[in-house]
């Protein structure tokens, strides 16, 4: 499925993280994104981080809050966010302690969202 690092942290999640972690991988990598894991040392937590042509698309938190984050690098990504959540947008649209702007998926009661922008974005 994905790299070997990322199924070895998978694999020490407790099951229902285990679950939806596994669902939002199988996702992502269908759709051809590369996936790496990287250390986040600020909020002391492995991620799960994912990438199509050497741009991050999306990452996967788990260890405070089970997320999916997409940083919002162009306006078209808040284009295609407005399309999809309509009047919900500030629900999801999230500005980090550096002033970079996300699109926050928390999980598992928003992955039928993150899987229409992933579609929106990246057809399978």
């Amino acid at each position: 499925m994905g790299n070997r690092s990322a199924d070895d942290m998978v694999n020490t999640l407790p099951k229902e993280k285990k679950q939806v972690i596994s669902s939002v991988r199988k996702l992502l990598l269908d759709r051809g994104l590369l996936e790496d894991v990287e250390y986040d040392s600020i909020n002391i937590e492995p991620v799960l981080k994912y990438s199509k042509s050497e741009s991050d698309v999306v990452f996967l938190r788990h260890k405070w809050e089970l997320t999916a984050m997409i940083p919002v690098q162009a306006l078209q990504m808040i284009t295609y966010a407005e399309k999809i959540f309509k009047e919900k947008i500030s629900e999801y649209l999230f500005i980090d302690e550096n002033g970079n702007r996300w699109i926050k998926f928390n999980l598992p009661e928003a992955e039928e969202e993150l899987r229409r922008v992933m579609d929106e974005l990246f057809t399978a």
